[in-house]
């Protein structure tokens, strides 16, 4: 390998030092009479203060060119540029090419891919040189550690192994993003593609990990003024990864996206669950838990990888990991997603298991959500009840410590809704017909005490959130506080905990007999329903709204 750059790198030398005395001229009108089938290439390069960049060494070679393999038998078309930074390549085939490119003094250096040469002259959008960086490529199992190498296609970038234990190093990389990085052997004709689209960055070193995964890409946590507009830290968090075909090709992951996998920038493992996940109108919402979220940050990312082999990635999504409900990492004793089939159970994500049954209600009930599929109520008869929940982990003292969301689009201001919650003199979010939105908790025998918004817009996507804490109390509607002053309803009637947890519908007792029909029915949808036994920051509220609306600001790609 050493002989083999050795030559090459005198080969290269050799054909600069004669590219700056002499240039073949460009080939026009089809390739010239003598080259009827070829054509000519040509570009320019600047350095990175805009001044252009002479004596730099281009390589124009095709994009499947292997430098372990080709570089002997097919030498590829070298030039130097002019003191305008321009080189040319003339005589040259049709089809797909890599250009790299390097600076003799500065070392600075330069990678353009899919280079299609179709025209009689094919003019390349300038580019810049930049500092190389490196990559660094775990070694995944199987390889031979001996005879393999590591490779960046149509480049001279190569690594062998030659026993190398852990990973393998391919320096001098140009910055950018490497279409991918290839693993053979030597004397066999298989090749495997380790990695695709790395990105570098000058200086940088950017490590490949999971190499049995063939695909990876970095999403970046926005919380500045450009993005989620977040100041405080927030820790818990479950950040939905909204997948569209705008940001993920879904023929390359497995059907049901069980070859996914989320890591922090350390190659940590973070917990993951796939709410739905539809590869025919390539639409997936996955929930990903975030140990903290900075604020005012716009470098930190977490890494998505997929691709990988059925044998080398069973489904990993798991939906208690994210909604934990231990106190120190988000206290969720309920979530529902609300994405079932109308007429099916409402699995809670978390532990609990508290999952619902619907009542009245069928598989149209099922319609599009705020964060997937959602449930539609019919104001007259349709709810979803949590059996056995009166006296458990969702049973709340007066006074407690709590919150209750859920997205809401309502229908109608004709009567009073329910949204959710236990029962109607526990704690529970609804609409008043005559005052808007509110969350209540019900004082033992002096009645509901109530903070509020305004009157809702109709048939339109609303983020709310009622917090109590001890004996304050705050409604939260889209990430904002609307009311944290308690108006108490003078009432006699006892505080009652023995209703269900429900959704769409306060339970009726007569006595102390629970009745499975309603009252006060929601007319409209509802979407991802969550009870936490922590109370969350104005941050945390804030942070969910900015992530879950429809323009989500916390995400970027």
């Amino acid at each position: 390998m050493i002989r083999r750059f050795l030559t090459y790198g005198i080969m290269s030398l050799s054909l600069a030092i004669l590219s700056l005395c002499s240039r073949s001229p460009v080939t026009m009108d089809n390739g010239g009479t003598d080259f009827p089938n070829t054509k000519a290439v040509v570009g320019s390069l600047f350095s990175s203060d805009g001044a252009a960049s002479p004596r730099t060494l281009v390589r124009l070679a095709p994009r499947a060119f292997n430098p372990a393999v080709d570089i002997q038998s097919a030498p590829f078309p070298v030039d130097t540029t002019d003191f305008e930074g321009t080189y040319r390549f003339s005589l040259v085939d049709t089809g797909e090419y890599t250009i790299t490119a390097v600076q003799l003094d500065k070392r600075t250096r330069a990678i353009i891919c899919g280079v299609h040469v179709i025209n009689d002259t094919e003019r390349i959008a300038s580019d810049t040189l930049r500092r190389p960086g490196t990559i660094n490529v775990t070694l995944p199992t199987g390889v031979d550690a001996i005879n393999g190498y590591f490779f960046v296609p149509g480049t001279t970038i190569d690594a062998s192994l030659k026993g190398n234990e852990g990973f393998a190093t391919l320096d001098s990389v140009p910055a950018g993003v490497i279409p991918s990085v290839n693993y053979g052997a030597a004397g066999s004709s298989t090749m495997r593609v380790i990695r695709y689209d790395i990105p570098v960055s000058p200086g940088g070193a950017t490590e490949v990990l999971y190499p049995e995964w063939d695909h990876a890409k970095r999403i970046i946590l926005n919380t500045t003024a450009s993005g989620a507009d977040m100041k405080g830290n927030v820790t818990c968090f479950p950040a939905l990864i909204r997948l569209t075909h705008d940001n993920f090709d879904f023929s390359q992951a497995q059907r049901g996206g069980g070859d996914i996998r989320f890591t922090k920038t350390d190659n940590t493992p973070i917990p993951y669950e796939i709410e739905g996940w539809d590869p025919v109108t390539e639409h997936a919402e996955v929930w990903v838990r975030i140990d903290t979220v900075y604020g005012n940050n716009n470098a930190q990312s977490i890494v998505l990888y997929w691709g990988a082999s059925a044998s080398s990635a069973t489904a990993a999504s798991n939906s208690a990991a994210v909604f934990d409900t231990a106190a120190s990492k988000g206290g969720f004793q309920g979530v529902w997603h609300m994405g079932q089939a109308g007429n099916t159970l409402a699995k809670d994500a978390t532990i609990n298991g508290y999952d619902g049954t619907p009542f009245n209600m069928t598989a149209a009930s099922a319609v599009p959500g705020m964060i997937g599929a959602a449930q539609e109520f019919d104001g007259a008869s349709s709810y979803i009840q949590m059996s056995n929940t009166s006296s458990g982990k969702l049973n709340f003292p007066e006074n407690g410590f709590y919150s209750v969301s859920a997205w809401v689009n309502c229908n109608t201001s004709d009567f009073t809704q329910f949204v959710a919650g236990k029962g109607h003199e526990q704690y529970y979010l609804k609409f008043n017909l005559s005052i808007g939105w509110e969350f209540v908790e019900w004082k033992d025998n002096s009645g509901p005490q109530i903070t509020s918004s305004p009157l809702p817009e109709l048939k339109t996507w609303k983020y709310l959130v009622g917090v109590r804490n001890g004996t304050s109390q705050k409604l939260y509607v889209d990430g904002a506080c609307i009311d944290s002053t308690i108006y108490d309803f003078p009432d006699t009637v006892p505080r009652n905990s023995q209703s269900d947890f429900s959704i769409g519908a306060y339970l009726a007792y007569v006595l102390t007999t629970e009745v499975n029909e309603g009252y006060c029915f929601f007319n409209g949808k509802i979407d991802e329903v969550r009870v936490s036994n922590n109370i969350p920051s104005a941050d945390w509220i804030k942070l969910c709204y900015m992530n879950q609306k429809t323009s989500d600001a916390l995400i970027t790609w």
